[in-house]
């Protein structure tokens, strides 16, 4: 999920972990977050929608991980620990390495847990997945840096394309876009100035900075790191401002995108895309690989 300060995507994340806890379901959630909400002000927020096992959540108050499974839903707010840490070692060098590696540690026993009590369960036929959900890798970012941040989702990734039978790992990320909507933005008004028409090129997943809007001299050093992670994605879901600005009928729009390679929607590995659909969407402009992106645009309200 790509989102910004303009049109924050965190509500997609609410109504996605609401769905999967829903009651009956043998499926779990470990939300990770890197933004500076607390963990209560995570559950807080899924209970409002209606979600029971935030209700549960917040009457246990748990914080960590641990090793009992009762429980569906597990938060950890990354941002929280990383600062009370800083805090105990007052004087000291806070070594960010050594925690998001631990961190990850955290996220596999948390993955095994799942996979044996499912073995154990005669119920495991079910083949829902269980969901990581990393909310806000911008902002963890900015506390850890870009790089050991980029390296921390791609062990994650790498550790769940690994494993063997056994229910699969599902994983949501959300983080920023801000710059690519806003050249994009900036490149749609001086169009408009100018009565003269822009070629915004692919418009899911961060495609607003198109060469033709960028000069090359600063292509490379305006270029996101959070965009490299469409490179080991299945779907894209921007959340973007509309460009006639807010309305009371509709929030902002979302641009759903299926990245070429990857799966799709679906449990099935897509071979290819076909860029006719039986719905309003919008067909995306052939990349550079020569596949079809299958892009589908809707708006929202709150």
């Amino acid at each position: 999920v790509y989102d910004s300060i303009d049109s924050d995507g965190r509500f997609l994340l609410h109504s996605f972990a609401r769905q999967v806890l829903k009651a009956g379901k043998k499926q779990r959630v470990l939300w990770m977050s890197g933004s500076p909400a607390t963990t209560a002000q995570i559950a807080t927020g899924l209970r409002k929608i209606g979600c029971d096992a935030a209700t549960s959540y917040l009457r246990q108050q748990k914080s960590t991980l641990s090793s009992d499974l009762s429980s569906p839903l597990e938060i950890r707010s990354l941002s929280v620990e990383i600062s009370d840490a800083m805090l105990e070692e007052a004087g000291a060098h806070w070594d960010a390495e050594r925690y998001m590696k631990q961190v990850y540690r955290n996220i596999k026993a948390w993955i095994r847990q799942n996979q044996c009590n499912d073995d154990g369960n005669d119920n495991a036929n079910d083949d829902a997945p269980h969901w990581l959900i990393l909310d806000d890798c911008t902002s963890l970012s900015s506390l850890v840096g870009d790089v050991l941040t980029m390296s921390f989702i791609q062990s994650i990734v790498s550790y769940v394309a690994r494993l063997g039978n056994g229910k699969e790992i599902g994983i949501l990320l959300r983080c920023s876009s801000d710059v690519d909507q806003e050249i994009a933005r900036k490149a749609q008004k001086a169009a408009q100035n100018s009565n003269s028409s822009v070629n915004l090129g692919w418009v899911g997943a961060g495609g607003g900075a198109h060469p033709d809007l960028v000069p090359a001299d600063k292509l490379a050093s305006w270029t996101p790191w959070e965009r490299s992670l469409c490179d080991f994605v299945d779907c894209v879901i921007d959340v973007t401002p509309l460009a006639s600005g807010y309305s009371r009928e509709a929030h902002g729009r979302l641009t759903f995108t299926e990245i070429p390679g990857g799966r799709g929607w679906g449990n099935t590995k897509n071979q290819g895309y076909n860029s006719n659909s039986n719905s309003n969407a919008s067909s995306g402009s052939t990349i550079a690989n020569n596949f079809q992106t299958n892009l589908q645009v809707v708006n929202y309200c709150l």
